[in-house]
């Protein structure tokens, strides 16, 4: 049994690419954003409200800048894989020049 036939689109890879990254932006931005909405000012009687909002800020910072971190990963795969795939079409073709000289 010869294995499956594999019809890979590299430049799809390479526009989903760049869409991971630029979700990977944004998502930066987000966690910047929400890092620097920590309330640094005295609270007095709304200590405890704020003390939840500063926890929330941080959370939410934390949480962006991982999935930012996992966005730059998937794009820099899908690089990686339109990279592997146009290497393996390389080295195809220059066996079949090899061929019959």
């Amino acid at each position: 049994m010869s294995p499956p036939e594999v019809n890979v689109h590299r430049k799809s890879l390479l526009r989903q690419a760049k869409e991971w990254d630029t979700q990977a932006n944004a998502m930066g931005g987000i966690s910047l954003k929400a890092g620097s909405s920590v309330w640094t000012g005295t609270s007095g009687l709304f200590a405890p409200a704020v003390d939840a909002y500063n926890k929330d800020c941080r959370e939410v910072s934390t949480l962006c800048g991982e999935g930012k971190e996992e966005m730059t990963r998937i794009s820099d795969a899908l690089v990686g894989s339109h990279k592997n795939y146009d290497d393996i079409e390389q080295e195809i073709l220059g066996m079949i020049k090899g061929i019959g000289h």
